[in-house]
């Protein structure tokens, strides 16, 4: 896949997220790391009174599935305050489902990528590789 410069690539899962700009070009990618500010989480109590089912979620995956809003939340921020005009986002496929969910909608267009992979905790060389895989 070719990462223009100025690409912001996200990584994230239920818990930890991680971002690079591509400070690079295209044919030689260059990520460095970005400051992530802290995830807000939200609605952590919905759902709480109820039993565990596929409707109602556990306590964990309410927290996976509140941190995944908060990582939606920053991303669009950071897309409407112009930050970035493309962005690539690696995720783990479930996190992936809910954040598709809560993209701010004016910020679409700018996906230039989604990759359901858990890569957090990934090296920078892991993710080029992945990258360079999903290009194939």
């Amino acid at each position: 896949m070719l990462i223009a410069n100025g690409t912001v690539i996200a990584v994230c899962d239920g818990e930890k997220l991680s971002l690079y700009r591509n400070q690079g070009d295209e044919s030689a990618p260059e990520l460095v790391p970005l400051a992530v500010e802290a995830v807000e989480t939200q609605n952590k109590s919905s759902g709480m009174r109820h039993r565990s089912t596929a409707a109602n979620p556990d306590a964990r995956q309410l927290e996976e599935d509140s941190f995944a809003a908060g990582v939606a939340g920053i991303l669009s921020d950071m897309f409407l305050a112009n930050e970035f005009e493309r962005l690539v986002v690696i995720a783990a496929p479930r996190t992936l489902g809910e954040l598709r969910k809560r993209y701010h909608s004016q910020m679409l267009p700018a996906i230039q990528a989604e990759i359901a992979k858990d890569l957090t905790g990934a090296t920078v060389p892991t993710l080029l590789a992945t990258l360079e895989a999903e290009r194939g």
